[in-house]
């Protein structure tokens, strides 16, 4: 992905919190314009691997994010992820570098993305 930042979006379909903060990226002018501009992605994950569920609820994003699931339970399974409670928000810069972690505020990220902007 190649955007100024990319967030990431670990949910799980149904789940209350994830509605929640998909309700709140969805409706923050900001997180629009960035994305309508090119210079934010939003990756939904799905970390599980029930492709049934996931496409039963795909439909709830926009089409400008990117909603991806989760087919060999490598995100889960493997030791690249440690995702201790979902729904969760990771904010990288596009050197992929973390700028938040583990984070269920959309105010932060949009704090955040706002300071790093400014530098």
């Amino acid at each position: 992905l190649k955007s100024e930042f990319i967030l990431v979006f670990f949910n799980n379909p149904g789940c209350t919190m994830c509605g929640r903060i998909t309700e709140a990226l969805k409706s923050s002018e900001y997180i629009s314009s960035m994305v309508g501009r090119g210079l934010l992605t939003v990756l939904a994950v799905y970390p599980d691997s029930d492709l049934d569920l996931w496409k039963q609820h795909s439909g709830e994003f926009p089409e400008s994010w990117i909603n991806a699931y989760n087919p060999n339970d490598e995100i889960l399974g493997g030791e690249s992820y440690d995702l201790s409670a979902i729904p969760s928000l990771y904010l990288l810069d596009g050197d992929k570098t973390v700028l938040v972690k583990d984070c269920t505020d959309v105010r932060t990220i949009e704090s955040t993305m706002i300071n790093k902007q400014r530098i």
